[in-house]
């Protein structure tokens, strides 16, 4: 993905996302998926763009951005969900779309991010599909919590990294 700014740097929110049974939809769809998966890129990226975040790059179904602010971030992303509710999909099938956020440090090396940070932000992503009431193994959670590998439960499908000290 080529960019026109600069990304982020300091204290950078991470945003992460993923369709949800998205090997669903490419099974069922065919040859209309890449419709599908083109249209959500344009709607994510422009939720983030309009709130001043910077798409840093794609792959697969998944995008991952940077935003200044933390308040950016949440906008773009609430912005993006409402955008992806309100489309009109291939076949008429919902899309939904998993999200993670984490705010950390924006480290840059050869044009992306790199550290700690953004792996956390992709847990917090991670943490929307193992949460899923469909998913059989919950247990998968309550041992990544306990591991210090995800964080802490602190509501219904609400997950907070916290580092241990």
């Amino acid at each position: 993905m080529q960019r026109t700014v600069d990304l982020p740097t300091g204290t950078v929110t991470f945003l992460f996302t993923d369709i949800e049974g998205s090997t669903r939809l490419l099974q069922a769809l065919g040859a209309a998926y890449p419709d599908l998966l083109s249209q959500h890129h344009h709607l994510l990226r422009g939720a983030v763009e309009e709130a001043g975040g910077v798409p840093v790059g794609t792959e697969g179904d998944s995008l991952f951005a940077a935003f200044d602010s933390p308040v950016a971030a949440v906008s773009a992303a609430v912005a993006a969900q409402r955008a992806m509710a309100g489309a009109s999909w291939p076949g008429g099938t919902a899309v939904r779309v998993r999200m993670g956020l984490h705010t950390g440090e924006g480290l840059v090396r050869d044009g992306t991010y790199v550290g700690l940070d953004v792996h956390r932000a992709k847990m917090q992503t991670l943490a929307a599909f193992f949460n899923d009431p469909r998913y059989k193994h919950p247990e998968l959670i309550d041992r990544m919590i306990g591991e210090g590998r995800l964080g802490k439960k602190v509501g219904k499908g609400f997950y907070v990294y916290e580092d241990a000290k």
